[in-house]
């Protein structure tokens, strides 16, 4: 199977999910106990408004960026996840389209210190990302230093618009 065979097949299977998924949840809003059986199929535009278009490759150059860029337009993706460092490109290509600025922090491996990453926020947030994910504190979290997890958090989030999503 090649690569976009298989995409197909995820998109396929993803699709169906979701609409199983809402059609159950509708049968159940409305007091159904069986979920219904028929199907509706979500179009692609639909799906691709529930995806994070992403490129965090350290090496990524420029016009892998705009690819992704176009890609996300042309696609309608709900956000363009990239590093901090490229907040700035994506969202001047992006201006306008409606599509969202997503920014990693602390990513990959999150053991930064809560400064910095509250630092790398706020610059993220100002250059133009509305949405970010963060990496929490991994070793932290393992060693059951949930205090410091917790302020990790919570540094980050004082770091962000009310506007501004954190995942």
């Amino acid at each position: 199977m090649d690569q976009k065979e298989l995409i197909d097949k995820v998109a396929k299977e993803v699709m169906q999910r979701l609409t199983e998924k809402s059609l159950n949840k509708e049968a159940t809003d409305q007091g159904n106990a069986q979920p219904k059986t028929t199907t509706t199929r979500m179009s692609q535009t639909e799906l691709a408004g529930y995806i994070d278009h992403t490129l965090l490759k350290p090496e990524a150059v420029e016009s892998q960026f705009e690819q992704l860029c176009t890609e996300a337009i042309k696609y309608k993706f709900k956000s363009v996840c990239v590093n901090s460092s490229w907040v700035p490109f994506v969202a001047k290509k992006l201006r306008g389209t409606g599509i969202e600025i997503c920014s990693v922090i602390g990513f990959p491996l999150g053991g930064m210190d809560t400064r910095s990453k509250a630092f790398e926020a706020r610059s993220a947030i100002a250059s133009g990302a509305t949405e970010l994910d963060m990496v929490i504190n991994v070793g932290a979290l393992k060693s059951g230093n949930l205090k410091l997890v917790e302020e990790d958090i919570r540094a980050i989030k004082r770091a962000c618009r009310s506007t501004t999503v954190l995942k």
